[in-house]
């Protein structure tokens, strides 16, 4: 008969052994620093990241970063032919245009450097989709 004050066996540590544990610890920190690293590459990617559109005929070039802001906005001569409410109309598409293209290369830096399937891929990728759709260049509104 057993004594049944006696301890049992003890229980299986869930972590494993002490060094096991501080190889998993290793682990997680190699791959949190390797993705910090990976981040900060991307980081410097995006900030290069410029896209210029032109109007359909040329009268408007603009050139926008990622984040939307406009770097530049240049007119050809041909832009003082236009009535001011198809200058204004061509400078507002082409803006849309320049920010869409620059939004869609900083995702696509951004697929290639920590992968599709990636967390903060799936932000970016929700934020460019939420921007609205630029008319094509040329397109004439609808009333």
């Amino acid at each position: 008969m057993t004594d049944p004050t006696a301890p049992g066996p003890a229980p299986a540590d869930p972590y494993g052994s002490p060094a096991q544990v501080r190889a998993t610890v290793q682990q997680q920190v190699a791959a949190a620093e390797a993705r910090a690293a990976a981040i900060d590459a991307l980081a410097e990617q995006v900030d290069a990241v410029r896209a210029t559109a032109r109007s359909l005929r040329g009268e408007v070039e603009v050139t926008a970063e990622p984040s939307g802001a406009v770097r530049e906005v240049r007119f050809s001569d041909d832009a003082v032919e236009l009535r001011p409410a198809d200058l204004g109309r061509l400078v507002t598409e082409t803006i849309a245009r320049a920010q869409r293209e620059a939004a869609e290369s900083a995702l696509r830096a951004a697929e290639a450097t920590l992968g599709a399937d990636d967390a903060v891929v799936a932000g970016i990728r929700d934020q460019v989709r939420r921007r609205p759709e630029p008319p094509a260049a040329g397109a004439r509104p609808t009333l």
